[in-house]
């Protein structure tokens, strides 16, 4: 399930949606060498020229997808958040209590950090993150329907729960955990570990 769809698509902060297989084969080439140089240089000195020089693609073919550098980090973005919701999404549908659905979100907290393997790169997206307003909309957008797709499932086995409250605290957990997994790339192997199995058992304590 993607995060922004074709009626609320924004090109100026996404760009366009290529819509020929050789135009999507151009744009993930983009999308692949951005990454690397955002990974090798930091997001600050990505330079959508040096990019079509190392992908082999015109600089006008990504001009005419992405208006500027800005757009190429947010569709990563979107990347990030749309494999993260489906991997959620499909815990989520295992779950058969409100128990199920707590220890998924801890379990799901615990994956994400593991899977955040590419360090370098998640933390040039968070630092962009901090200081671009586009990218913080749609993280908003992205904890939101965390928190819907959570709250609806836990509600279908507590259906007395009240779901403003539970969304609320879902909120409160999905900022800290995102917290918890951004300090951890920044220590040891061993220390980032500690400090999430620590976040862990907060989540587990948190009333939902």
């Amino acid at each position: 399930m993607t995060l922004i769809d074709a009626d609320d698509w924004d090109e100026e902060i996404l760009g366009r949606t290529p819509l020929q297989d050789r135009s999507r084969r151009r744009v993930e080439r983009i999308m692949e060498f951005s990454r690397k140089a955002i990974e090798r240089d930091g997001v600050y000195a990505l330079n959508l020229n040096s990019v079509a020089k190392e992908a082999e693609v015109n600089v006008a073919t990504v001009y005419q997808f992405f208006p500027s550098k800005g757009a190429v980090i947010a569709r990563l973005a979107l990347r990030e958040f749309d494999e993260n919701y489906d991997r959620v999404e499909k815990a989520a549908a295992k779950c058969e209590s409100a128990e199920d659905v707590r220890t998924m979100f801890a379990e799901a907290f615990v994956t994400a950090h593991r899977n955040s393997g590419d360090a370098t790169f998640l933390r040039e997206l968070w630092a962009m993150m901090e200081a671009d307003r586009d990218l913080q909309r749609l993280n908003q957008k992205d904890d939101d329907r965390l928190a819907r797709l959570l709250t609806e499932t836990y509600i279908r086995f507590s259906p007395d729960a009240d779901a403003d409250q539970v969304r609320n605290r879902i909120l409160l957990l999905l900022g800290m955990s995102a917290f918890a997994i951004r300090t951890a790339l920044t220590l040891s192997e061993n220390e980032g570990e500690r400090l999430i199995e620590e976040a862990k058992q907060l989540i587990y304590g948190i009333p939902l």
